[in-house]
């Protein structure tokens, strides 16, 4: 719950919109003829927030805090608006994955951060699955198949690809292989910055 005080009440109101006036007053309105201050549901908290300007997220700040924000780093994201574009974004400040057109990248440096409040309306985590997909596609393009020699990601060891190519994926990356007679990374999804370089 968040507490809200009859005067704060009045500056978010001041600053609001001409869409949320009157839902701020009947949310609000009736509670604060009675009370100085009341509690506010998250849901609801969140729903304000989502709505807010940058302008506004700065008057909620002072008046709520900081939100704890949802780290958005070290992650596959993907975006509302396009649906070709997933990418990873790392805590040394790059990101790699695939660009609005879907072809691969890989950059680090990044002019923008994922937890910026207009990114924050429009990534959302990518499913296991979809990234799997993705990087079984990516490696398919650059010609990973069997009786090709590579080399490891992982441990640096060569190898051909064996027949009845499979691919296996965990939170580190993508193998191809399997789990009995042993796997080869071949795309690399941890912090090494060799990721997804054959």
């Amino acid at each position: 719950m968040k507490t809200l005080t009859r005067d704060n009440y009045k500056k978010i109101h001041d600053i609001a919109c001409s869409t949320w006036k009157p839902k701020l007053q009947d949310l609000f309105g009736c509670e604060f003829a009675i009370n100085d201050e009341i509690q506010i549901d998250r849901r609801i908290h969140k729903t304000m927030r989502d709505a807010c300007t940058d302008e506004q997220h700065i008057l909620f700040d002072e008046i709520f805090g900081k939100d704890e924000e949802e780290n958005l780093l070290n992650t596959w994201y993907k975006s509302k608006d396009t649906p070709k574009w997933m990418l990873y974004f790392t805590e040394e400040g790059g990101y790699y994955g695939f660009g609005t057109n879907g072809n691969w990248v890989n950059r680090e440096t990044r002019d923008s951060h994922p937890n910026d409040a207009h990114n924050k309306k429009k990534y959302y985590k990518a499913t296991e699955e979809e990234v799997k997909s993705a990087l079984i596609k990516e490696a398919t393009k650059r010609g990973f198949r069997e009786g090709v020699r590579v080399q490891c990601l992982a441990d640096s060891q060569q190898g051909v690809l064996a027949k009845k190519l499979n691919f296996i994926f965990d939170e580190l990356g993508l193998y191809a292989g399997n789990e009995i007679k042993g796997k080869t990374m071949i795309l690399c999804v941890s912090l090494t910055m060799e990721n997804g370089r054959k």
